[in-house]
């Protein structure tokens, strides 16, 4: 077997840091744009577009957080293995 329990560790908290960035930027650009008075048909458009990506984005990172955790829980058993073959 052949994995770095710190690097993953790593790899975990990036994946979180980037899931807490991307849900405040999600809601920065959201209110960025509820604060515009854009109304025409166009206006519209690009509204319903960004509530669709920002759904699709909030479910991807809901994912990415699962993988994670999941990263995470793999770390101390393999730091065990590791320990023991050591």
């Amino acid at each position: 077997m052949h994995a770095d329990p710190d690097a993953m560790a790593k790899f975990a908290t990036h994946l979180n840091d980037f899931s807490t960035g991307m849900l405040g930027e999600i809601g920065r650009l959201r209110s960025h744009f509820d604060g515009l008075d854009w109304q025409d048909a166009q206006g519209q458009q690009f509204a319903s577009e960004v509530a669709e990506m920002a759904d699709r984005l909030r479910a991807f990172l809901s994912t990415s957080n699962d993988i994670a955790q999941k990263v995470r829980r793999k770390t101390e058993p393999l730091n065990d293995y590791l320990n023991l073959s050591s």
